[in-house]
C-alpha cells in the first residue's frame, strides 16, 4: 500500500520478483549514490518507512579560538537564525586538523586528505599563527574552499573582517585631546600602555596594538602638539611611570584590561578633587576584555572612555559574510565600526546588553541546528 495525497492508503501496483528481491541495504546503496543521504530532497521507501531528506541547509564552519564575550555563540546563533543558516562553532581552535582535512603536526598538508571531500565550503577563521596556518590555507582554497580571516589577515584568503587598530587609536585620542582642552594645562604629560609581551602571544590580534599607538601619536600632535607622549608596558610598567610622574594626568591603553587596573589604583589612590584631573582610556582588542571595564566604566570616574566593536555588530559580520560567500555571492571585505563607549553613552548600555546575554554551555558545536542532514522517520 501507498500514501495518497489526502493520506489514506491506496493500492500499489504488483511488483516484479526482480524487484521485491532488492533489499534495504541495496536501496539505501543507490540512494547514497545519488546524493539522497546527504540531504537532498528525495523519499526512499523501505520497510514500510519514509525516509524524507529535507532540503540541504546552508552551513559553514566557524574557528574562533579567543571568544570575544561569555555569550558570543548565542549572538552568533541569533544571527544565524534571522539568516536561515547554521553554524559550526568552534573554540579549541582545530580548524586545521579537522574542518580543512590536513595534519595538525606543524602544519603540513597530508598528502591523502588534500584530495579528500571537503567538510565545508566555507570557514571563518582566526588562526593563532597566521603565517604557520598558509599552507592549511593554500590548501584549502586550491581545493574550492572559501576562507574568511577574522581580525588577522592570511596570505591566501578569499575575504576578510577586520576592526582597523588605527581606528580605534584615533577615535580615543580624539575623545583625550577634546576632554585636555577644556581640562588641563597645554603642557599636560600623557602616557600610552601597550600590551606586555605575554598577552601578546596569548592573543595575536593585539599585534595590531602598535598601529593604535602610532594613530595616538599622530592624533595629539595634530590636536594637543603641546602634550607629551611617553610609554610604559603592561599595566605594571604603567604603574611605575606613574609613581616616578605622578605629574602625568591622561593614560591611554592599547589593551582595555590595562586600563581598568590602572583605573582602579588611581581611583583609589586620589581623592575625588584630584580625580577630576584625570583620563584614563583604554582600546578593546576588539571588544573591551570583559565586563569589569564595563562596569568600571558605569561608575564615571576616573575611567572616561572605552573605544572598541560591539560584541553583537562582530557576530552579525561573522554570520552575513560567510553566509553570503556560501550562497556564491561576490566576495567581499567588512571592516567592523569601531565605537567610542563613554559613561552616560547610549553605546555603554548595548555593550553591557551584549554582555548579559547567557553564555550557555557550549563552546564548540552546532549552533541554530537545523537538522538538515536528518532523516525524518514517518510510518506509513
Amino acid at each position: 500500500m501507498t500514501a495518497r495525497a489526502d493520506g489514506q492508503p491506496r493500492d500499489r501496483p504488483r511488483a516484479s520478483l526482480a524487484a521485491r528481491q532488492v533489499d534495504r541495504r541495496t536501496i539505501l546503496r543507490a540512494a547514497a549514490g545519488a546524493g539522497l543521504s546527504l540531504g537532498l530532497p528525495g523519499v526512499l521507501t523501505a520497510c514500510g518507512k519514509y525516509l524524507t531528506f529535507p532540503p540541504p541547509t546552508p552551513m559553514f564552519a566557524l574557528d574562533l579560538p579567543n571568544s570575544p564575550v561569555g555569550g558570543f555563540p548565542a549572538l552568533l546563533a541569533n544571527r544565524a537564525r534571522a539568516l536561515g543558516v547554521e553554524i559550526y562553532f568552534d573554540t579549541l581552535g582545530t580548524v586545521d586538523d579537522f574542518r580543512l582535512n590536513v595534519t595538525a603536526s606543524n602544519s603540513q598538508i597530508n598528502p591523502v586528505n588534500d584530495t579528500y571531500p571537503l567538510t565545508y565550503g566555507v570557514v571563518a577563521v582566526q588562526p593563532t599563527n597566521p603565517a604557520g596556518f598558509d599552507p592549511v590555507a593554500l590548501s584549502y582554497l586550491r581545493r574550492g574552499g572559501k576562507l574568511v580571516s577574522y581580525l588577522l589577515p592570511l596570505a591566501h584568503q578569499t575575504a576578510q573582517i577586520t576592526v582597523s587598530p588605527s581606528e580605534l587609536g584615533a577615535l580615543l585620542a580624539r575623545d583625550a585631546a577634546a576632554w585636555a582642552r577644556t581640562r588641563l594645562h597645554i603642557s599636560a604629560r600623557a602616557l600610552v600602555v601597550s600590551p606586555e609581551t605575554s598577552f601578546l602571544s596569548s592573543y595575536p590580534f593585539l599585534a595590531g596594538a602598535s598601529a593604535a599607538e602610532q594613530a595616538i601619536r599622530a592624533t595629539f600632535a595634530r590636536l594637543q602638539p603641546s602634550v607629551t607622549i611617553t610609554t610604559a608596558a603592561g599595566s605594571s610598567g604603567a604603574i611605575d611611570a606613574l609613581r616616578s610622574d605622578p605629574a602625568t594626568r591622561i593614560v591611554l591603553c592599547a589593551f582595555d584590561a590595562d586600563a581598568f587596573v590602572i583605573a582602579q589604583m588611581l581611583r583609589e589612590g586620589h581623592a575625588p578633587a584630584s580625580r577630576a584631573s584625570l583620563y584614563v582610556g583604554g582600546l578593546g582588542s576588539p571588544t573591551p576584555y570583559d565586563a569589569e571595564a564595563l562596569a568600571e566604566l558605569r561608575r564615571d570616574d576616573v575611567l572616561r572612555a572605552i573605544v572598541a566593536a560591539r560584541p553583537r555588530d562582530l557576530a552579525d559580520a561573522l554570520v552575513d559574510l560567510p553566509a553570503a560567500l556560501l550562497r556564491h555571492h561576490a566576495p567581499y571585505n567588512l571592516d567592523v565600526a569601531p565605537q567610542l563607549v563613554t559613561p552616560r553613552s547610549a553605546a555603554l548600555e548595548a555593550f553591557i546588553h551584549d554582555y548579559a546575554v547567557p553564555a550557555g554551555n557550549q563552546s564548540s558545536g552546532y549552533l541554530n541546528p537545523i537538522t538538515s542532514t536528518q532523516a525524518i522517520r514517518t510510518t506509513t
